[in-house]
């Protein structure tokens, strides 16, 4: 999708794409899944663990939007990482996420299983991506959580 965006550029119009990382919300994607193992005590990461996670909290995924629509996009052209500045393995998220949860996080979850439940999607969880948000930090978006435990304590725990 993102070669055919760029097409628009022969035209002289200029294209900024955005790409997302994993989305944490408690009511969607894959922290929604990974919720219930860990409140059973049977939470844990997902395939080998070693793989990254390039996760953001839902909150800067609206300011990054909100943002890049403020941008000059003569200046601003091409990908832009919709991801925190801080992405993490698959096993420091589940730990984090036990940490938060106050469970223990020392299962795994078979790439088999992923696949079953997420389909194509299941790829990015399995073979992990390392992205970060140069674009947003170079034009100065200033990230509400930086840090994946900030992140899911203002999800998770109640104020």
């Amino acid at each position: 999708w993102e070669a055919v965006a760029m097409e628009a550029e022969t035209y002289g119009v200029s294209v900024m794409t955005l790409r997302t990382g994993m989305v944490l919300d408690k009511h969607g994607g894959m922290l929604q899944t990974m919720l219930p193992m860990f409140r059973l005590f049977v939470g844990g990461a997902v395939g080998s663990g070693h793989q990254y996670v390039s996760w953001i909290h839902r909150a800067d995924v609206i300011g990054l939007i909100l943002f890049c629509l403020t941008l000059d996009l003569q200046k601003a052209k091409g990908p832009i990482n919709l991801t925190a500045p801080n992405p993490v393995t698959m096993k420091e998220f589940a730990h984090t996420l036990g940490q938060v949860l106050r469970r223990p996080d020392f299962f795994r979850v078979p790439s088999a299983l992923v696949k079953l439940f997420f389909g194509e999607a299941s790829e990015v969880m399995i073979r992990g991506q390392r992205a970060l948000p140069e674009q947003a930090l170079s034009k100065g978006y200033t990230f509400l959580y930086e840090t994946l435990p900030k992140a899911l304590k203002a999800l998770l725990v109640p104020a």
